[in-house]
């Protein structure tokens, strides 16, 4: 199921989940069915689903507590937070991650909550990268290790040598689109395309489009922009195309194109430029 959520096949991940879900549920594994829901909810955040996902999370969060499962009651807290920022709920999703300020997934949503509001200068202090990174752990393949679900999902399938190494790809893109939007700075452009352009990066990252699509933003603001902006934005609409021709259900598809906070913007730059 993390590998086809990885690859973009959300409804192909749905369908595993649900036999996963059907398996774990008459083992009576409640730790299985917490991580099951948790994905349930990231790939609700990958359709744009933001409320459902809030709520997912929420009940995620009771059910936990109530099997005494603190760390997976915590991360479905945080990620809650996050789902309510792109629901538009800044307040009460800055409220929230406040409260787990400590938590590195948490301190990357409040810099994220920033931008998502437009106060890009104020969302510069939460991306600060840590002082030193993470050898990953070894966890057994039937485990979920709740300290971070960036570690655990993405971790599964990219830069096996870090523990953090996809959240801390988002919060290095997030710093430098900040920094580039507050200051109009064109070395983070350049900076942030390299990212996308590096060994290290893959397309299977969920977020590869939208670093992209970030690249490109930035420029528009830029009077000598130092990356060609079609270039930038193509790319970004190949891997939007790429990923959404693997959501076999149209209705789904649309959701992912239109109703997903980044992908329904890059779309609308794609048709400005007559992409479509």
């Amino acid at each position: 199921a993390i590998g086809e959520f990885m690859t973009g096949a959300l409804v192909r991940s749905l369908n595993i989940i649900a036999q996963a879900s059907e398996s774990a549920s008459r083992l009576f594994r409640v730790d299985a069915l917490a991580a099951i829901e948790f994905l349930r909810g990231r790939i609700d955040l990958e359709l744009g689903s933001y409320d459902e996902a809030a709520r997912r999370y929420e009940t995620l969060e009771i059910n936990a507590r109530s099997y005494g499962m603190e760390m997976a009651a915590i991360r479905a807290t945080i990620w809650r937070g996050r789902a309510l920022a792109y629901a538009g709920a800044f307040d009460e999703s800055e409220t929230i991650l406040t409260e787990h300020a400590n938590d590195p997934e948490a301190r990357v949503f409040l810099g994220e909550n920033e931008i998502l509001r437009g106060r890009p200068h104020e969302g510069r202090g939460w991306l600060v990268a840590p002082p030193e990174a993470k050898a990953r752990p070894f966890k057994p393949s039937d485990s979920f290790h709740w300290a971070g679900s960036f570690a655990e999902i993405e971790g599964r399938c990219l830069d096996f040598g870090s523990a953090d190494a996809s959240l801390d790809e988002l919060r290095t893109a997030l710093r430098l689109f900040a920094t580039g939007l507050d200051e109009r700075d064109p070395a983070c452009a350049t900076e942030l395309y390299a990212l996308t352009r590096g060994e290290r990066f893959s397309t299977a990252n969920p977020g590869a489009g939208t670093y992209s699509f970030m690249c490109y933003t930035m420029e528009e603001r830029l009077s000598n922009p130092p990356v060609d902006r079609q270039t930038v934005l193509s790319r970004a609409f190949k891997v939007l195309q790429q990923r959404s021709g693997r959501i076999e259900d149209r209705s789904r598809r649309s959701l992912y194109m239109e109703k997903n906070y980044w992908n329904s913007r890059l779309l609308e730059a794609a048709r400005l430029h007559k992409f479509i």
